[in-house]
């Protein structure tokens, strides 16, 4: 309800049945679509808001998701090709937040397969067009899930042998890598809190508040 009432973001996209509701999203201002094919054949040139509501629930992981619902890379292309019409630019958040998913598992397949479809999101990014340090990338966790150590390689195309410290976050650091404009600055910063001013270079801007400051 907050979304659509109060911050109103042009791109909302993710699963459905998880307390967003097609028809008031609709009388919000929202054009909703509902699986990929929708999605693929959005006006975005016309349009200048999106809801994608797909599936019951929470996305699945990639391995086992219906060939009918986008990927991460669906929705981050969808989402780019609606925001970059603004000559202001854009601010986007896209979270692959099924890889702690797997990590809570210790599924280690599952959690490999989530990276690979993370980092083919991070490169739609990487190849939109834009001016020379006109754009900043980031890309970091909230949180460290499962304690993972890789303890032996077995192999190109192979999965490593590997070990976990549990399955509940852990207080391990995560890292943070940027690229572009601002980002000799954010990578400086000590913790979570101190992202968002680093990323604007704005002194005046306060630090995000955040339960994870383990950066």
């Amino acid at each position: 309800g907050d979304y659509l009432k109060t911050s109103r973001p042009h791109v909302l996209l993710g699963g459905g049945g998880c307390g967003m509701d097609a028809e008031v999203a609709r009388k919000a201002g929202y054009p909703v679509v509902a699986d990929k094919e929708q999605l693929q054949k959005f006006d975005y040139a016309a349009e200048s808001r999106i809801c994608g509501l797909f599936g019951d629930g929470a996305m699945g992981f990639a391995s086992q998701r219906s060939a009918s619902l986008p990927g991460l890379v669906d929705m981050t292309s969808a989402a780019v090709s609606l925001l970059r019409k603004n000559g202001n630019g854009f601010f986007l958040v896209v979270n692959a937040s099924n890889i702690e998913r797997a990590a809570a598992r210790n599924d280690i397949n599952e959690c490999i397969a989530e990276i690979i479809e993370l980092d083919k999101a991070v490169q739609v990014a990487v190849n939109m067009p834009a001016e020379p340090n006109d754009k900043l990338i980031l890309v970091t966790g909230d949180r460290e899930m499962g304690g993972l150590t890789v303890l032996e390689s077995n192999g190109a195309g192979k999965l490593p042998r590997v070990a976990w410290a549990g399955k509940d976050v852990t207080s391990r650091q995560v890292c943070i890598w940027s690229s572009g404009l601002g980002s000799a600055s954010v990578s400086s910063k000590p913790d979570t809190r101190y992202v968002c001013r680093g990323a604007v270079d704005e002194p005046d801007v306060r630090p995000a508040r955040s339960r994870w400051k383990s950066m």
